[in-house]
């Protein structure tokens, strides 16, 4: 049987609102703004809001700031 793989569907695990704003370390309302702004991806399933680690990683690289002397 042929797996059919590309960027955009790789599988992640999906979280929770508590599990994401745990992940983030912020609060569940939050993580509410960032959806609401759109800054980070959620995916609604059976009317859940869910949110892959791979969108929740690529919030945090964007919004890192350079280190170092």
């Amino acid at each position: 049987m042929e797996q059919r793989k590309s960027s955009s569907t790789t599988m992640s695990p999906l979280l929770t609102y508590q599990e994401a704003a745990d992940y983030l370390r912020v609060s569940p309302a939050t993580i509410d703004r960032l959806v609401r702004d759109g800054d980070i991806s959620s995916v609604l399933i059976r009317g859940r809001r869910l949110f892959r680690i791979l969108d929740l990683d690529e919030y945090i690289r964007a919004h890192s700031i350079p280190g170092g002397k």
